[in-house]
């Protein structure tokens, strides 16, 4: 049992494998971390493979679950778990995906429990997914930056050339422990309009899934994708 809870399988033979983060509840503009990660999750047909104790994580009173009533009748509880996910991309390496809400308590203790599944899985890199509001327009194409603990990893991308103070979601958080244990970690955060921020933005849910199979060289269908982003841009 890891330090929040959470009770590993045995783990799986994979290839070569790097581990993509999305938890939602933070700086997320567009919603293009969010869509990114459903869409590779449904893209390479994702299989459960561990789930964290959301007990120990998550505060219920702020993120409730949702109950379905038929006539009153109490059909389904649905909880939002916090799930490790297994993937198999084209190509000659495998994916795993950590995905769902971040945390509300414990997070030395979940960050802890990522170190260990990816020693245990011999995971060899890890991308966070997320967006945020930048000065740009929506006939511009979609700038993805990179933030990392190493420089070189970071220096892949765009980088905002400031020094800054900025609270700190859990991915980044898991960047700076990942890279003090040895694992590389590169957050991957797609520049989106101001004024398309409160929506969902296609065009950069997008660019942030082309830049992540550059990155992790593999290739990623992405007709649906693009389709979403033509239609959007026309509306918009």
């Amino acid at each position: 049992m890891t330090a929040s809870g959470t009770v590993w399988p045995d783990p799986p033979k994979l290839r070569d494998p790097f581990l993509v983060v999305h938890l939602h509840g933070w700086t997320d503009a567009g919603m293009a971390g969010q869509t990114a990660a459903v869409f590779l999750r449904s893209r390479w047909n994702a299989t459960p493979l561990a789930a964290f104790d959301t007990d120990e994580l998550i505060d219920f009173r702020s993120r409730r679950p949702v109950v379905r009533l038929d006539g009153g009748t109490i059909e389904e509880v649905t909880w939002s778990p916090i799930e490790l996910l297994r993937a198999t991309p084209d190509g000659e390496r495998d994916a795993l995906l950590l995905l769902g809400p971040e945390p509300d308590f414990r997070w030395q203790a979940f960050c802890d429990d990522v170190v260990e599944a990816c020693r245990r899985l011999e995971v060899t890199e890890v991308f966070g997914l997320g967006a945020f509001p930048a000065p740009a327009l929506h006939t511009d194409p979609v700038a993805v930056v990179g933030t990392s603990a190493d420089p070189e990893l970071a220096a892949r991308l765009e980088r905002v050339p400031l020094v800054v103070d900025l609270q700190a979601g859990i991915q980044t958080v898991l960047e700076e422990r990942l890279h003090r244990e040895g694992v590389p970690a590169t957050g991957l955060w797609a520049r989106v309009p101001p004024y398309l921020a409160g929506g969902a933005h296609p065009p950069a849910a997008l660019a942030l899934v082309r830049t992540l199979g550059r990155l992790a060289g593999v290739e990623v269908e992405t007709i649906e994708l693009e389709a979403a982003t033509k239609d959007h841009l026309e509306q918009v």
